[in-house]
């Protein structure tokens, strides 16, 4: 308040005259007390109190299916889409033209793999969806089984797949590796029902997955046993150049006898070189490890090691 005094005698002693000589302050004039509101508008301004912004507008989602996902060849399909806080949409790629926001619409007749894109715009900007509807030949046949499908709790169960059009496949779930189109897996000891997802890709990028469920049960088990592993990870590759070739991981073998080391056990990870594998009878058990390289190549197996469980 002394800023808005010291203002208020300046701008008094400019618009009043004193013949006494007295220098006592001067009621303001109509005109003053409006400057002096003024500047203390000016000086709330100043502190600098943010004003309202409007809130942001969200960009448009969208959603684009198709049933089926794959047809033979001369089928098709119907793509399905919705969308939110969209005020229009366009199709591009294997169809064309403005669409609703939402809607379904049934494609042309299909002689190979077509992708469709739907791009949704709105007020907080535009939003794609792609996808691709492949020929049928073109996608990834998976047979994919679980032996046993029923374990007690801490029991393991063996995978086995084979798949065909395909270049790859890929485990999920209680799973998380890229498997070989073709091969089998030991799941670790299992303490709860499990289901298991198997991926597998084609070269033009066609997908298909299959599953299987394997059920565990409460109760004793005769496969009680753990095994806890611990290896050194390689410093040279066998011919003896380094550095070693990078690696993905390994793959723990083993059995009831060092000639039919069977099951198996992938260990992801370049720098982990220990697991453990549950669910083991009574018995003796042999184990080899073999180092697993990113571009798909696999080392000759170590040393056997056993354990009497």
């Amino acid at each position: 308040m002394k800023m808005f005094d010291h203002w208020r005698r300046v701008l008094c002693a400019a618009n009043t005259s004193n013949a006494d000589g007295d220098d006592s302050e001067r009621t303001p004039t109509p005109r003053l007390r409006q400057v002096l509101l003024a500047a203390a508008l000016a000086a709330l301004a100043s502190t600098g109190t943010p004003l309202p912004v409007a809130a942001a507008t969200s960009a448009p989602t969208v959603k684009l299916s198709a049933n089926p996902e794959s047809v033979s060849s001369g089928g098709s399909s119907t793509l399905t889409w919705s969308s939110t806080d969209a005020t229009s949409c366009a199709a591009s790629g294997g169809w064309s033209g403005t669409l609703a926001t939402s809607g379904s619409k049934s494609t042309a007749a299909q002689t190979a793999a077509k992708s469709y894109t739907l791009t949704c715009t709105g007020a907080g900007g535009s939003t794609s969806d792609t996808l691709t509807i492949y020929l049928t030949d073109e996608v990834p046949k998976i047979t994919f089984t679980a032996n046993p499908t029923s374990v007690q709790s801490g029991g393991y169960s063996t995978l086995t797949w084979s798949a065909t059009n395909a270049e790859f496949c890929h485990g999920y779930g209680p799973w998380d590796s890229v498997e070989p189109v073709q091969g089998s897996s030991t799941t670790n000891g299992l303490t709860a029902t499990s289901t298991f997802t198997l991926g597998c890709f084609s070269a033009s990028g066609a997908k298909s997955s299959a599953k299987v469920t394997i059920a565990v049960s409460g109760g004793s088990s005769a496969a009680t046993g753990t095994a806890t592993l611990s290896w050194m990870a390689p410093t040279a590759n066998t011919n003896g150049a380094t550095p070693v070739t990078p690696l993905k991981g390994y793959t723990v073998y083993y059995g009831t006898s060092e000639g039919s080391m069977a099951q198996s056990l992938v260990v992801s990870g370049a720098a982990t070189t220990s697991c453990e594998i549950s669910g083991l009878a009574a018995g003796v058990w042999y184990f080899a490890i073999a180092a697993d390289a990113q571009n798909g190549t696999q080392s000759a197996t170590s040393n056997i090691g056993s354990l009497t469980i």
